[in-house]
């Protein structure tokens, strides 16, 4: 919902919520004490209602994102997350493996600057 809003939709936000509460209001009471002959859920017929209710929400913000009519167009590829080429180039991180004895001199290293920052 909060990337749809921040597209500048806030239509399809209201129209998901409204839509999945007219869902809700009648599924909760009819999983909770029971309906059509069915045998209810007690208290946990409210939560099995409001995965429903999330469960269609999720699928209708999906079906808009990836459909044509989002402006964002998301891609089913998942990228790689990885800390290691950003944390090895950084002076602050050659700094922490200085002070640990694990850093090895190269290039960008000037003679007479210690670890501790004190030269």
């Amino acid at each position: 919902m909060a990337v749809v809003r921040g597209t500048g939709n806030l239509q399809v936000p209201v129209i998901v919520v409204c839509g999945g509460a007219l869902i809700l209001i009648p599924l909760s009471p009819a999983l909770i004490f029971g309906a059509f002959g069915y045998q209810g859920l007690g208290p946990s017929g409210g939560a099995v209602a409001m995965l429903v209710y999330y469960a269609f929400g999720t699928l209708a913000y999906a079906a808009y994102l990836w459909g044509r009519f989002g402006v964002l167009k998301p891609s089913f590829r998942l990228h790689k997350l990885s800390l290691e080429p950003s944390a090895g180039r950084s002076p602050r991180w050659r700094n922490v493996g200085r002070r640990l004895g694990q850093h090895e001199p190269d290039a960008r290293d000037r003679p007479g600057i210690r670890g501790n920052g004190r030269g």
